[in-house]
């Protein structure tokens, strides 16, 4: 008899690791505009991704100007013009984003033009979104200019209950950087429950969102009702993204009607500092341009416009000032059939006391009245 247990043939096996050489290297964004304390990370794709040296080294031209880490955080420093590069460990593969700073623009609390929906004309942004339910409440349908009962539409994401990990979010992305100072958000026509609760309102210019406010138990007691919101860290970007981390019923689907990004016109030719807010007698004092009523307003916060015929047939833009200036609320819809009755919600939170009304067609023609508020 013969027997063993095993039977083992040693021979040298060949490496199975197969190294991918690194062909380039690309940069997002390659052109950057920042704020002088700002940072905005860049992000740099190997070619192929399947590269098995992805070891980057990043450099500023000018440290004085825009800094950079070792994670691409390029930090503004001073005014001026620097080139970023990130270099490959394999190849010395290169490529250059060119950064430009400026001075930050400083809020003080006030606008020296007129507030505007940065996202205006229809149509001029890239628009995204987590989930859009069906064709005729996408996320295009947000940005519209459509809010007024009788004539609105609106955004529907059915993609679960949002959470601050996983939230209901759109996005828009302009074609050129603004400057936003408050965000307008308008209830849908239906479900209370599917109204944004909790939210915040983030910015970037192609790297690292910055959140520019946040807001939380926030909630529209009525219809197609528009409740502007003033954003605590106001900045300059071309991205800016509305995380809704809690709808009213914790529902499966969250909904609006508009979002109106409010930004200040510097270039306006006829624009209006808080001085001429104030000057009854400046551009149009029509005194039966409109009638507020009721006027002294209630707590309800719920106002009657009647229109004559200086604002028929016209987009009318609304806000209504604090007698220091504050924007506490934008609208605007269509008048197109003449000496028209329409409502506006203003934000019960309100407090006492006079502000100013302002109406302005699409003309560039504006009417003012002070309102009381009990």
């Amino acid at each position: 008899m013969t027997q063993l247990a095993e039977i083992e043939l040693l021979g040298c096996a060949p490496s199975s690791t197969v190294e991918i050489a690194v062909t380039g290297v690309a940069l997002y964004p390659t052109e950057l505009e920042m704020e002088i304390g700002a940072t905005v990370q860049l992000t740099a794709t190997l070619l192929p991704d399947t590269a098995t040296n992805t070891e980057i080294t990043w450099e500023s031209q000018d440290h004085a100007i825009a800094s950079v880490d070792t994670n691409g955080n390029v930090t503004a420093q001073a005014t001026g013009i620097a080139n970023i590069t990130v270099t490959t460990d394999d190849g010395n593969f290169t490529d250059t984003a060119t950064v430009t700073v400026r001075e930050p623009v400083v809020d003080d609390g006030t606008c020296n033009g007129t507030l505007v929906d940065v996202t205006d004309p229809v149509g001029s942004g890239e628009i995204t979104s987590r989930d859009d339910f069906i064709p005729k409440e996408d996320r295009f349908k947000a940005f519209d200019n459509r809010k007024e009962r009788g004539d609105f539409s609106k955004w529907l994401d059915a993609g679960g209950i949002p959470a601050p990990s996983d939230p209901s979010w759109i996005q828009i992305v302009l074609e050129q950087p603004k400057r936003v100072e408050a965000i307008v958000i308008t209830s849908a026509n239906d479900e209370i429950g599917r109204d944004p609760e909790d939210f915040r309102l983030m910015g970037s210019n192609g790297g690292a969102f910055t959140e520019l406010g946040s807001w939380s138990a926030k909630q529209f007691d009525q219809r197609y009702q528009s409740r502007t919101f003033e954003v605590a860290n106001p900045g300059t970007y071309a991205q800016y993204r509305l995380e809704i981390t809690k709808n009213r019923g914790d529902l499966e689907m969250t909904q609006l009607a508009e979002i109106e990004l409010l930004g200040c016109d510097q270039n306006e030719t006829n624009a209006i500092g808080l001085s001429s807010k104030l000057d009854f007698d400046n551009i149009y004092p029509v005194n039966d341009s409109f009638i507020i009523a009721p006027n002294p307003v209630g707590e309800e916060r719920s106002i009657s416009l009647q229109l004559t015929s200086s604002l028929a047939n016209k987009e009318v833009t609304v806000t209504i000032y604090s007698m220091e200036g504050k924007l506490v609320h934008s609208s605007k819809f269509l008048n197109s059939e003449g000496i028209l009755e329409h409502y506006i919600q203003l934000d019960h939170s309100l407090p006492h006391g006079i502000y100013i009304m302002e109406l302005r067609n699409n003309r560039n023609e504006r009417y003012r009245k002070k309102i009381i508020l009990n």
